[in-house]
């Protein structure tokens, strides 16, 4: 559950991925609207990749996860939104406009939400795997900042895939310096979920996210984007432009949203016994 500090008893309601305003600006040809929603899931037991894929004919603003408590729905989450909507509504059109640092970070703080009210959905009766736990969330809740290890960047897209396109993969990443075939601690294996990567596409525009709860990843590994994104957490002084003169296509937002992914086949493996393994 997403509102883990209200505690037991507490009455659950679902949060759209896509709110359901969104529906106005969206393709509204049942033919050609889709929502695609895929999972990469690293299990650490056999440490084979599980690809889970869910893709839905019919309208994306009708999505919903069923993790959020009604206080936080009706309450700070509706109040982020409906401050952020007017922004919303130009990425999503396409109209030109200025974004100051005010409106970039409110919407910053949007996206984070939705992507960590995503970690919580469930694939086919799968145990959820979220990067960030209660206390995470709660500070988030109660300060507005995303939380520490998040980057993000937007970028022009709007093609028929990623209008309503969303993608995320999630893996557990340690950082340690050892030989190949040394062993580690057993908690090593064991630490779970510390890294994920959102990609989510809003009609004419979308968003990719890199986010992790260790910060050794960005010292030792930092994270490339490619050329026609534009960075905006953490905050970019100065206003951000939009639209811009380039928009990615389907195919290149495809490759940048699995670059995580690519990216975690090439670090060693730990086996169950903790021995080090190659790639």
């Amino acid at each position: 559950m997403f509102c883990a500090s209200h505690g037991a008893g507490t009455q659950i309601t679902g949060e759209h991925l896509w709110s359901d305003w969104m529906g106005d600006y969206f393709p509204h040809d049942p033919g050609a609207e889709r929502v695609e929603f895929m999972e990469d899931l690293e299990s650490e037991r056999s440490m084979r990749p599980v690809k889970l894929e869910r893709a839905k004919l019919g309208a994306a603003n009708k999505k919903k996860i069923y993790v959020v408590c009604d206080r936080c729905n009706s309450g700070w989450m509706s109040r982020l939104e409906k401050a952020t909507k007017p922004t919303l509504v130009q990425l999503i059109t396409g109209v030109p406009t200025l974004l100051d640092d005010a409106a970039v970070q409110r919407l910053v703080n949007f996206v984070a939400l939705k992507a960590m009210v995503a970690e919580h959905d469930v694939f086919k009766g799968r145990t959820p795997m979220p990067i960030y736990d209660s206390a995470a969330r709660r500070r988030f809740m109660d300060t507005g900042i995303a939380p520490d290890g998040i980057r993000m960047w937007i970028g022009a897209g709007g093609g028929p895939k990623w209008r309503t396109g969303f993608y995320r993969f999630v893996s557990g990443v340690r950082l340690i310096k050892a030989p190949l075939g040394a062993t580690v601690e057993p908690n090593f294996v064991r630490s779970g979920a510390n890294i994920h990567s959102v990609t989510w596409g809003l009609g004419s525009c979308f968003f990719h996210v890199v986010a992790t709860t260790n910060m050794e990843f960005y010292r030792q590994h930092g994270w490339d984007v490619p050329p026609g994104l534009f960075a905006i957490w953490p905050l970019q002084a100065g206003t951000l432009v939009w639209p811009p003169n380039f928009a990615f296509t389907d195919w290149a937002i495809d490759e940048l949203s699995v670059s995580l992914r690519g990216l975690s086949k090439t670090f060693h493996k730990v086996a169950s016994d903790g021995t080090l393994l190659p790639p």
